[in-house]
């Protein structure tokens, strides 16, 4: 788990998206962690790498605070009501859920074009809706507000992509945080701590090696040319989402 999520950390930094993206699969498929505590330990762990990453994005100054607030309260809300989700519908559904969402993240993130930068776009409704679900996502998968952020900062607003990938750092951290604390009060609610305490070490580990990836990933995304590593993370996506897909059907 440190390797694993040192790689993990280092490119959910570097394009801004949610590391529990690639996390959550490897936890269903090779350590074969049940669904819902999957999801909450991908949350848990994103909270650490992110929260690293915001401090190595901000001694870059690529933090748009003003834009980071308006994601937050479109957002903040919805992070709650996807958790309940979680907690209440079938671990097949949110699987399914997981792998339909990986299939869109991994279209969309190949499909998206940067567009020219002298004419950025206001914060709007519309970019409150899609901040809104990927608020969702987050609390229901664990995935889905960096990938929110991909369309709503380069298709509708136009941001360069460092301040992009800082400013979808810090609304995805916050929104771990707040998914975390949702939680913490179902697993008190259904005396449930049992199905994450036997993966302490694991957690402990991937915690680390999230910090390590975290560092490495703000660097990357300084260095990288931006189309190439889009569809890098892509092609990953779908080979993800086509794995868990056949691991669902065939295996279970």
């Amino acid at each position: 788990m440190f390797f694993v999520c040192i790689v993990v950390a280092s490119i959910a930094m570097a394009g801004g998206i949610g590391g529990a993206t690639f996390l959550v699969p490897f936890l269903l498929l090779v350590v074969k962690v049940p669904v819902t505590s999957a999801v909450a330990i991908g949350i848990f762990i994103e909270i650490f790498g992110f929260a690293a990453g915001v401090y190595n994005y901000e001694k870059r100054k690529s933090i748009d605070y003003a834009l980071a607030k308006k994601i937050l309260l479109s957002s903040s809300l919805f992070v709650v009501l996807g958790v309940i989700l979680n907690q209440t519908l079938k671990p097949t559904v949110v699987e399914y859920v997981f792998i339909f969402a990986l299939m869109i993240f991994a279209t969309q993130i190949l499909l998206t074009k940067d567009n020219p930068l002298d004419k950025p776009r206001q914060f709007d409704f519309t970019s409150g809706l899609i901040a809104a679900l990927g608020g969702l996502l987050i609390g229901f998968i664990s995935s889905g507000m960096g990938e929110s952020n991909e369309y709503n900062m380069f298709v509708r607003l136009k941001k360069r992509p460092s301040l992009a990938a800082g400013t979808s750092v810090l609304t995805v951290a916050v929104n771990a945080i707040i998914a975390t604390v949702t939680q913490v009060y179902f697993f008190l609610q259904k005396s449930a701590f049992g199905k994450v305490t036997p993966y302490t070490m694991l957690i402990i580990y991937a915690i680390i090696g999230s910090f390590i990836g975290a560092r490495f990933g703000s660097y990357i995304a300084t260095k990288v040319d931006r189309r190439q590593f889009r569809r890098f993370i892509s092609v990953l996506l779908y080979i993800v989402a086509i794995t868990s897909l056949i691991k669902v059907l065939f295996i279970h």
